[in-house]
């Protein structure tokens, strides 16, 4: 196990392995297996939602057919995403922390486990930020083309970093994502996901550490 003193962040390294012989798990268990692991290590967290999970696929060649392959599962992924109650609404936590990451072989064992998940102390001030109209402006300013795309989603959230990075407070930060306008043709305009700091004055914060 290692510990990462300027962000409290956990990462543990088990034993990655891999058998064909393995039958995978249903999705069920292995999200109760991974549960079950968090409580027992002391890492589970009561403000945790499962965001996802996945699993990771291969190629390999099939035995006796050229140029054929299948796909086959090797590994799965978790992941549970942070959220903070305030005022009775469930906030999300966005960005590189705020989230436990686990891999599990596919007998449902323990491979890897990241865990970057701030404490929080609670709520130093009330913050000013900026209102949807002036954020989604400020957002269409980091587009090449922007009339090459719509708004196909919005979220805010409280910004916590990754492992590495010491961070005082949790900042709200708002994310905009666009895709490419109905007929439009070009390798170019990709979709794109910006993220605007929503604070109106950076003297103030929301949620202190």
């Amino acid at each position: 196990m290692r510990v990462y003193p300027g962000s409290g962040a956990v990462r543990m390294i088990g034993r990655s392995q891999f058998d064909a012989g393995d039958r995978p798990l249903a999705e069920e268990e292995y999200l109760e297996r991974a549960d079950l692991f968090l409580r027992e290590m002391g890492l589970a967290e009561t403000n945790a939602a499962p965001a996802g999970i996945r699993m990771v696929l291969e190629s390999v060649p099939v035995v006796n057919r050229i140029y054929e392959v299948a796909r086959r599962q090797k590994s799965v992924i978790l992941q549970y995403r942070r959220r903070i109650d305030l005022d009775g609404h469930s906030i999300p936590v966005l960005g590189d922390g705020g989230q436990i990451r686990i891999v599990m072989n596919n007998d449902g064992s323990i491979a890897r486990v990241a865990k970057t998940w701030r404490e929080i102390a609670g709520v130093r001030k009330i913050a000013r930020i900026k209102p949807f109209d002036m954020a989604h402006r400020e957002a269409e300013q980091h587009l090449a083309r922007p009339e090459k795309y719509r708004l196909d989603g919005w979220l805010w959230g409280y910004r916590e970093h990754g492992d590495g990075e010491e961070q005082a407070d949790l900042r709200i930060v708002q994310v905009f994502f666009f895709a490419p306008r109905s007929g439009v043709v070009d390798p170019e305009a990709a979709p794109q996901r910006i993220e605007i700091a929503a604070h109106l004055d950076v003297s103030e914060t929301t949620i202190d550490r």
